[in-house]
């Protein structure tokens, strides 16, 4: 398990929605788009108003995120404090190289070392490993989309933002990570390194494989939803 993210942390606004964060999978937009500013643990919450709010999670192609988690970690590896559980892995002395990548999954299958690296599952599932009642769980790879068609959010003439409380406030829904970072690890990777993480991530992948071929009639997100 991840040393600095509990299973269960949620954050919500009682006017919109509770929200499971999953690292690397837009958390920080959906924060932000959702005035969501109150944390709690929605496995044992404090505020048990909590459990009416309609919630929400947004699911990643698990080995996208492994890219993405794979060059965060290495950008917090330098920050003195978040970084030192990072520099306890034995992938961080070696310099920037396929080598590098292959003993980042050896540390990652020997022990989740940061939420970042986490299975997905993990983050979606109570303590006896049991699906949150998830309302939506959105993909991250056409996220701008649903944030339009499943949320019910109305958009600008630029689809590239939304109308929050009825036009007062603007705001981009999700940027995009560096394309060169993605573009230089995902040279590491063939048949045996995508095999290898299949095996470490597999019931993210399962849980993906179903999530894309499932095609619900788009539900709008109006049930708690008070703008």
């Amino acid at each position: 398990m991840a040393y600095n993210h509990d299973k269960g942390t949620c954050w919500y606004n009682t006017n919109t929605c509770c929200y499971i964060g999953i690292p690397k999978t837009a958390s920080t937009t959906m924060r932000r788009v959702f005035s969501l500013d109150d944390v709690d643990n929605y496995i044992k919450p404090e505020n048990e108003e909590l459990k009416e709010l309609d919630l929400i999670t947004i699911f990643r192609n698990p080995l996208d995120r492994l890219i993405s988690s794979y060059n965060e970690v290495v950008i917090r590896g330098s920050h003195p404090v978040e970084g030192e559980g990072i520099r306890n892995t034995s992938f961080w002395s070696i310099p920037e190289s396929k080598e590098r990548f292959v003993a980042f999954l050896d540390d990652v299958e020997n022990n989740f070392f940061d939420s970042h690296v986490e299975e997905q599952m993990f983050y979606m599932t109570n303590e006896k490993e049991e699906l949150l009642p998830f309302t939506h769980i959105l993909n991250f790879d056409n996220l701008d989309d649903q944030f339009i068609n499943v949320l019910g959010l109305r958009t600008t003439e630029n689809p590239d933002y939304f109308l929050k409380h009825d036009g007062m406030v603007q705001i981009r829904v999700h940027q995009r990570s560096s394309e060169a970072d993605k573009e230089r690890t995902a040279k590491y990777l063939n048949d045996e390194i995508v095999k290898r993480i299949k095996k470490i991530y597999s019931r993210d992948f399962d849980f993906f494989n179903v999530l894309t071929k499932s095609k619900p009639e788009p539900k709008l997100f109006n049930t708690n939803l008070k703008w």
